[in-house]
């Protein structure tokens, strides 16, 4: 957790200062299914996990490319390596899903 906060103070990426209210939101959800849509270094990816994992629940991270610096490896997290579009066509549709992100927009500061 502590990554992800430095990140969101000093980071320089896109995605990097909006990282505690993405794990904010999330963690507050109180869900058990997050999906994320684009996935690229896994920034993002850590706060959905760290909130995914403290509700019990479980991560499922999208994208054509390995994440290339953030991967948890244990049973909260799955990686699928994976066009978005198909695997939301696979995705069961009785499946809640309680979270959603989809990494692909520039914020705008």
């Amino acid at each position: 957790m502590n990554t992800f906060i430095d990140k969101a103070l000093h980071g320089k990426l896109d995605s990097d200062r909006h990282l505690i209210s993405i794990y904010a939101m999330a963690l507050a959800s109180r869900g058990k299914t997050y999906v994320e849509l684009g996935v690229r270094e896994g920034h993002t990816t850590e706060p959905l996990y760290e909130a995914a994992r403290l509700n019990g629940g479980h991560l499922w991270s999208v994208d054509i490319n390995d994440p290339t610096e953030y991967r948890p490896d244990n049973g909260n997290y799955t990686f699928v390596k994976q066009d978005s579009i198909t695997f939301l066509d696979q995705w069961d549709p009785g499946k809640k899903i309680d979270g959603f992100l989809i990494v692909i927009i520039t914020f705008l500061y």
